[in-house]
């Protein structure tokens, strides 16, 4: 089942924070986007569905993916070094419609790993975010799962799709 941040159950939010922690390592990374309460109300007040989550019918947590639908001037300083990722989601306005998604995080548990968990949640972003016909994807990967998991991306999708080195 797909939960959005309202209707995630909390006890899973908490669980993800506390994994994603432990894979990005985002406090000790000033660019990163952090894993706080703030955040996560700024991604939801530009979208309900810019974090969502992939949970059992038993309630176990499988994955979930973080987005952050912007504009293409925006993700292109990002994407150049001019601003970090927590400034992108600062300084995203509020839009009914956006041209540009950029694919944040997506963190599948590891027994869960090559089961399609993160190409699931990234369709399911595409079609509830508010997002253009013509929208383009932006990507920073920064482990080995999250480049192995570009490259399968980038053989399957027609996106025009950057990537942050």
């Amino acid at each position: 089942m797909i939960f959005n941040t309202v209707s995630v159950p909390a006890d899973i939010r908490s669980e993800s924070i506390s994994v994603a922690e432990d894979i990005f390592s985002t406090e000790s990374h000033p660019d990163q986007m952090q894993a706080t309460q703030e955040n996560f109300e700024r991604l939801k007040s530009i979208s309900l569905d810019a974090v969502l989550y992939d949970v059992s019918e038993n309630g176990k947590l499988h994955g979930w993916l973080v987005s952050v639908p912007t504009t293409r001037e925006l993700a292109d300083k990002f994407l150049n070094g001019e601003i970090g990722e927590q400034s992108l989601l600062e300084m995203t306005p509020r839009l009914s419609e956006y041209d540009t998604v950029y694919l944040c995080a997506a963190a599948t548990l590891p027994e869960y790993r090559r089961q399609g968990v993160s190409k699931k949640l990234t369709n399911e972003a595409f079609s509830r975010l508010p997002l253009s016909a013509d929208f383009e994807v932006y990507i920073w990967p920064t482990t080995p799962e999250g480049f192995a998991v570009t490259e399968k991306f980038k053989q399957e999708t027609d996106r025009i799709l950057h990537i942050k080195q």
